[in-house]
């Protein structure tokens, strides 16, 4: 998805837990069409205080992958400052 598209599934994710505030199955959609919000899901799930039960492993699994993400922005980040600074140098 493009960002415009993004920002409005996000959306839409909160406008439907908005109405449905304790349907798991929103949440669980929402893990897995938005891996980058797994924390936040979460956190919204033990404010509802709804439980999720899977393997150890698939919860390692996941917050594996969401420090991956993160680390990825960090990095995306860092990159565009050090291409416009060498760009600067360059000119």
């Amino acid at each position: 998805m493009d960002g415009k598209d993004d920002k409005r599934a996000h959306g839409l994710f909160y406008d439907a837990i908005r109405h449905c505030p304790t349907s798991k199955a929103l949440y669980m959609d929402a893990i897995s069409y938005f891996p980058d919000m797994t924390g936040d899901v979460l956190a919204v799930m033990a404010e509802k205080q709804i439980q999720v039960r899977l393997p150890v492993e698939e919860l390692d699994l996941l917050l594996e992958i969401d420090n991956e993400l993160e680390n990825e922005r960090a990095g995306q980040g860092q990159d565009s400052v050090e291409e416009l600074s060498e760009g600067e140098v360059e000119d």
